[in-house]
């Protein structure tokens, strides 16, 4: 299975290096699935933990794999 990714990457708590991904999944979850706003609850959303090097290709790959095997981290 394929992420693909749709413009909602948000980088967040810079200091932690954390990226929370907003998946349009999350965005009918927690607004519906009629109107979307780009305002979702950042603690509802998945989190991972990058090395501050990481390139955004190299964060698609962990991704993909997090969602295809469904591992919730």
């Amino acid at each position: 299975m394929k992420v693909e990714f749709l413009g909602r990457v948000r980088a967040i708590r810079k200091e932690r290096q954390q990226i929370q991904v907003v998946r349009d999944e999350d965005l009918a979850e927690q607004i519906g699935k009629d109107i979307y706003f780009d305002l979702v609850d950042p603690d509802k959303v998945r989190s991972f933990r990058v090395h501050d090097r990481t390139t955004f290709e190299v964060f698609k790959v962990i991704t993909d794999y997090v969602e295809a095997s469904h591992w919730d981290p």
